[in-house]
């Protein structure tokens, strides 16, 4: 009976053990993605047509260690841009001169699966209404404070990682079955 109980002892050991080692594992993964989150090799291309907030902005994701590899102007060009250079995230303005306004452009560069945040003063709410329709990882509200800037980037990005991380499992699941 006693060796039974130190057998129960030991077997009791190993799975704590294991379980210990499991969840130091699934610590640093954690770990690993908040900081991917906040290393410089993440991307953001800024849409505003205002070019002193637009060099305010990028100094901002700068100062925060984001690369901004383009300050972009009209939607345009915000299109053809977004689609070659390929960011992580695009911060766009709602309101922007020229014949293709924001929400449009954001339409359009989503469905190149590239999350869309919308920075923006407020807006009537039929463009309000608008902009939500095109499903956007968030809203940042004019003027805003450097902590809630931050918060929404690394928000929207994480979003999108998990998004891309459960279409890679749909669709490893999906060729298994086949």
């Amino acid at each position: 009976d006693q060796l039974n109980d130190y057998r129960n002892i030991i077997t009791s050991c190993k799975w704590r053990q294991i379980l210990l080692t499991l969840y130091d594992e699934f610590q640093e993964i954690r770990r690993d993605r908040i900081t991917k989150i906040k290393r410089r090799d993440l991307s953001i291309v800024i849409v505003e047509d205002e070019m002193i907030t637009a060099l305010n902005l990028k100094k901002k994701l700068i100062d925060l260690n984001y690369e901004v590899p383009a300050v972009i102007m009209t939607g345009e060009e915000a299109v053809d841009s977004v689609a070659e250079i390929r960011p992580d995230l695009v911060l766009m303005d709602i309101n922007l001169k020229g014949k293709m306004d924001g929400i449009h452009a954001a339409q359009k560069i989503s469905s190149i699966d590239i999350p869309v945040v919308f920075v923006t003063a407020y807006s009537d709410e039929e463009t309000l209404k608008r902009a939500k329709a095109t499903s956007p990882y968030g809203f940042i509200i004019k003027p805003y404070q450097d902590k809630e800037l931050q918060l929404s980037i690394e928000t929207a990005i994480g979003k999108h990682q998990e998004y891309r991380e459960r279409i890679e499992t749909i669709h490893r699941k999906g060729i298994k079955k086949k």
